[in-house]
């Protein structure tokens, strides 16, 4: 039977006929409605992000991170058409009612417009940041979109005119739908926005964290928006109220919320982070995760007491490749924090990693963290989706709950800490320099950089780094807090980064695309490119007992790359070709 190997980022329905799934392994499946049983699949070069039906049925569209989307035959998957152009990630497709054409929203702000057959018709240009929903109007005659600049934006979709711009601030609007003209919009503060007549009629505020996914069904007359709150809401759209509530349903942890349809009005199907997707049904109020078996991704990698700790899609701990202790939730980072180690992710849950422990409970999903003293006690900082970090303190052995402070007005991307100043990049491209001695802004720059940031770092002797979406290491200076902007050999983004080696000169670097680099400082030259792994890299730490960096993948791989070759100031990417690993 035909399964993902990495979770799955979307999902959609054709009548009770079909679902299609879009996977983090690089797959898009088709499967039997009622059977659950996968019918054929379809593969992109790098991960699939969203996948969609045409109103007949018979064409389904997916966008990837290869920078490319994908027309498929239905049922066979036979591949029809290459939809070109794009810079960057595609994270959203659609096709319009008469299935002549496609439209396109990508993370290199331009909205597309395609005929069928891939020919690519017209350009869309006018956002300032990554654009990450769009849809046809029902009409036909315009096209809708929303993305990362806090706009929504109406285009004329034959002459490419931009008719219309809805602006919210600096408030991120992941997720649009349409309903007898009327927008629906949700945003990373958990808002719903009724647009009517191109105008906002209604702002509901519903959610606790940013909404993912929500989405209209003719045949159910309901609106379903999913947030990382972990609720999902069904609604009934409303002529005085916008919307009315209908249904408020707690999820498990094992659904990936950005990922989320109706298949028809008892049946709501969910991305989980597991091997297939997940049904909800209404009448009995039960989730169906019989068919769901665990991902073995690997999310990150650290060293304790010399071995391998991993955490990953399954939840679970493992120590040099034997599993330790299970979490029961997907997690993204590991922290060594003294003698002890900490996790979380998708739940909000922070862990002790070794004992399973719940040390605390956040209202959003966690993604990175730092360690530190402050005045001789030791402390930690948890970095959070909705922009608080979470302090931690050691008292009398244990690990135990300070404060939430204030850090960004988003997802915290990287946190990394020397022994003054605390540093963290986030999702909206902004980076922040706090004191440690009472965590007041030393310095905040909002654009940081030129896309969003996915990591930082920081050197023995202070110096903090961070990579970005736009394919760039930055270093930064802690006296004017600038920083030196490095080109980078990848062309694709930028996940991790960590500084290592005997004397702190050098800087690793993984990116989405699987490949892994390493920068000397000293020498400033890229010293090493090589792609490990086709299904991207995930973290990346350095061993400094063994002298070596470890980059974790999404295949369930550790890559292990020994340094003291690239010690050696006359070293280069030239000489080093054909170095093994």
């Amino acid at each position: 039977m035909i399964q993902h190997q990495s979770p799955i980022s979307g999902i959609d329905s054709f009548q009770d006929k079909y679902i299609a799934t879009a996977g983090y392994d690089n797959r898009v499946i088709l499967w039997d409605q009622k059977t659950k049983m996968s019918l054929a699949r379809g593969y992109h070069d790098h991960l699939a992000n969203s996948c969609k039906f045409s109103n007949c049925g018979t064409l389904l569209v997916s966008a990837g991170s290869d920078h490319l989307a994908r027309l498929w035959e239905v049922p066979s998957m036979k591949l029809l058409a290459v939809f070109y152009d794009h810079k960057d990630d595609v994270e959203k497709i659609v096709v319009s009612s008469d299935g002549k054409h496609v439209a396109t929203a990508s993370r290199d702000n331009i909205v597309r417009l395609f005929a069928s057959d891939g020919r690519l018709i017209r350009r869309y240009i006018g956002h300032e940041m990554d654009v990450i929903s769009v849809a046809f109007s029902e009409n036909g005659k315009e096209l809708i979109s929303c993305g990362d600049d806090g706009t929504i934006r109406i285009w004329d979709i034959d002459t490419g005119i931009e008719k219309n711009k809805l602006e919210f601030g600096d408030i991120e609007t992941d997720t649009i739908c349409i309903k007898n003209g009327v927008i629906y919009a949700g945003n990373d503060e958990g808002t719903i926005s009724v647009i009517i007549n191109q105008e906002v009629a209604f702002n509901i505020s519903v959610h606790k964290a940013g909404i993912k996914n929500i989405t209209y069904d003719e045949q159910s007359d309901m609106v379903l928006s999913c947030s990382y709150d972990y609720n999902v809401m069904l609604w009934r759209p409303d002529e005085k109220e916008g919307l009315v509530l209908i249904e408020k349903i707690e999820c498990p942890l094992e659904v990936w919320l950005r990922a989320s349809v109706i298949v028809n009005a008892n049946t709501l199907a969910f991305g989980t982070f597991g091997n297939t997707y997940c049904n909800y049904y209404r009448d009995t109020k039960t989730w169906d995760l019989s068919t769901v078996n665990p991902t073995f991704g690997v999310n990150a990698v650290s060293v304790f007491n010399n071995q391998i700790v991993t955490i990953g899609d399954e939840g679970a701990i493992y120590l040099d490749g034997k599993k330790q202790v299970e979490l029961g939730s997907l997690c993204n980072f590991l922290l060594l924090f003294d003698t002890f180690v900490l996790t979380g992710g998708q739940a909000g849950i922070i862990f002790n990693a070794l004992t399973g422990e719940v040390i605390y409970k956040h209202h959003s999903p966690l993604n990175c963290g730092t360690s530190f003293k402050k005045e001789g006690r030791k402390m930690a900082v948890i970095g959070t989706y909705t922009g608080e970090g979470v302090v931690l303190e050691i008292r009398n052995g244990a690990v135990l709950f300070v404060e939430e402070i204030e850090l960004h007005n988003n997802a915290i991307k990287g946190l990394a800490s020397n022994d003054k100043i605390l540093f963290s990049v986030c999702a909206t491209s902004a980076c922040a320099f706090f004191d440690l001695a009472d965590f007041r802004v030393i310095s905040r720059n909002l654009n940081a950089h030129d896309k969003i940031a996915n990591g930082a770092s920081v050197s023995r002797n202070g110096t903090f780094v961070s990579v970005s979406r736009d394919l760039k290491l930055r270093i930064w200076n802690t006296e004017t807090f600038t920083s030196e902007v490095i080109e980078t050999p990848h062309n694709h983004s930028l996940k991790c980064v960590a500084v290592g080696g005997k004397y702190d000169n050098l800087v690793g670097i993984g990116s989405y695309h699987g490949n892994t680099s390493i920068y000397n400082l000293k020498t400033k030259k890229w010293v090493w490119l090589k792609r490990f792994s086709t299904s991207g890299i995930s973290s990346v730490y350095y061993d400094r007992g063994k002298e070596m960096f470890l980059f974790s993948s999404y295949d369930g791989k550790v890559y292990q790359l020994a340094t003291k070759e690239f010690e050696s100031p006359v070293m280069t990417l030239d000489s080093l070709e054909n170095v093994a690993v």
